[in-house]
């Protein structure tokens, strides 16, 4: 027999929340986050329509309490401030959903975008929208799932949207690499890091896009020494201060500087770190830096 009693999934997590939330709010927290990967888009829409039903006239009210409080449970836990079991993802509306999720993924508040993302994924293959705004729901969910440490629901939507990148031939596709590697770096997995950000790299010297090859050559370095490699390190950093040298990007010499005075504190030369250092102040107090990224 399955694990869910040969039920459906959303069904039978239903039926397991309302033994579980009996426990108690510990018990019932340590339930939802224990199982916190097995909850999603399918299961709310049911406790939703649970609850919906249970509240008409002529059914059992007492039942009807606990499907309301279940619900108010879970939007707790899951912090999903307002947005759940509202959203209703139109022509009209997809995009404003867009910019509201994107606003709170750069605010890293990702629970509050992960139900718009999943709703906003679901309407993009339900009405067969371009690969690209398939492929970018799939990555934001990635992140999104990475941000709140639900990395394998993190690397499924990321790798899911690496492979909408390369049929669409994206420009976004080392990006996404990025991403995966950073998750995998997360895992403690740093060879699967190291390769990725390898191949992010790779794609970024084919395209000639040298401001992202600064970019993967910094993430290298810190999965180098992540992974206990710092020659390593020192080489991808000395690599990303030289392109940022001769493409006079300010703002990357001085960062380049600055993880070059960090890399030679590690290796106990502390008078050339403080002159990187000096040098990197020196930099943006010249150029001084506004705006974001």
């Amino acid at each position: 027999m399955s694990k869910y009693n040969n039920l459906p999934k959303d069904r039978w997590l239903v039926q397991e929340a309302l033994i579980k939330v009996a426990l108690g709010p510990e018990g019932f927290s340590k339930w939802v986050k224990d199982n916190y990967e097995e909850f999603d888009t399918p299961f709310f829409n049911l406790l939703r329509k649970m609850r919906e039903y249970t509240e008409k006239p002529g059914q059992d009210a007492t039942l009807g309490k606990t499907f309301r409080f279940l619900e108010s449970c879970f939007q707790k836990m899951f912090d999903f401030d307002g947005e759940y079991g509202s959203i209703v993802i139109t022509e009209d509306n997809f995009k404003t959903y867009w910019g509201k999720s994107s606003q709170y993924l750069q605010t890293n508040r990702a629970r509050h975008a992960i139900p718009i993302l999943e709703a906003l994924l679901f309407f993009f293959k339900q009405t067969n929208k371009s690969l690209k705004y398939i492929e970018s729901a799939y990555s934001n969910l990635g992140i999104a799932y990475a941000q709140v440490g639900v990395n394998t629901k993190a690397l499924k939507n990321l790798f899911a949207g690496l492979s909408m990148a390369e049929k669409n031939n994206s420009k976004d596709r080392a990006m996404i690499l990025s991403n995966i590697a950073m998750v995998h770096g997360a895992m403690g997995k740093h060879k699967d890091a190291l390769k990725y950000h390898n191949d992010a790299l790779e794609i970024s010297q084919i395209e000639g896009r040298k401001d992202l090859e600064i970019k993967h050559l910094n993430n290298l370095a810190i999965a180098n020494m992540d992974n206990n490699s710092l020659e390593e390190a020192i080489k991808n950093q000395t690599q990303a201060l030289k392109i940022a040298q001769d493409t006079g990007d300010k703002r990357a010499m001085s960062d380049g500087l600055a993880r070059m005075g960090l890399l030679c504190a590690f290796t106990g030369n502390v008078e050339e770190a403080k002159d990187l250092c000096t040098k990197a102040i020196d930099i943006n107090s010249q150029n001084p830096f506004t705006g974001g990224e």
